[in-house]
């Protein structure tokens, strides 16, 4: 019993190896193209746009919202497999199959911070044209993701409901 449960083990371990290590590719990488994909049909949208009608400005927001969320779920998602990626990647140093020679175990977490920095950067990219659309609808926006005070500035220049929001969104 104990050896087929060793078996069991070592086949989940088997299987939970390369997803954690080389998942967070995949995950980062479908999420990128979906913002993409909302990203241009919201532009293709501000450009035909004729500033009268209130529904086209809400889809207009809320798909740009849906980018936000998505470089967030992102980061989330890399802060996630780099954590199982590193325990994966030395669950290949103590399985004991690289002993001798630790080509794998550095391999994978080579493989682990690179997906760290892809991820890093793919979501700066994601919020900055979210951003920025979002200024070039609303022209009384002020601030860049780049800066260290973005949220003050930007909380600055909203008004009283978008102001509460936040606050509703922050308390709960």
């Amino acid at each position: 019993d104990v050896l087929e449960n060793q078996s069991a083990k070592e086949a989940i371990l088997a299987t939970l190896q390369p997803i954690a290590i080389y998942g967070g590719y995949f995950f980062t990488t479908a999420l990128f193209i979906a913002s993409i994909v909302l990203y241009i049909k919201s532009r293709k949208e501000y450009i035909a746009w004729d500033e009268e009608d209130e529904d086209v400005l809400e889809r207009m927001e809320t798909k740009i919202s849906y980018v936000i969320w998505f470089s967030n779920l992102i980061m989330f998602g890399s802060y996630f497999f780099f954590a199982t990626g590193v325990w994966a990647a030395d669950l290949v140093e103590i399985k004991g199959a690289l002993k001798q020679d630790a080509t794998g175990f550095w391999f994978s977490l080579g493989a682990v911070f690179l997906h760290m920095a892809y991820a890093l950067i793919v979501s700066c990219i994601i919020q900055q044209k979210a951003v920025n659309l979002t200024k070039e609808i609303n022209p009384e926006k002020r601030g860049s993701i780049y800066d260290t005070k973005f949220q003050d500035k930007w909380l600055a220049n909203c008004d009283e409901a978008e102001r509460f929001a936040v606050y509703k969104c922050s308390f709960k």
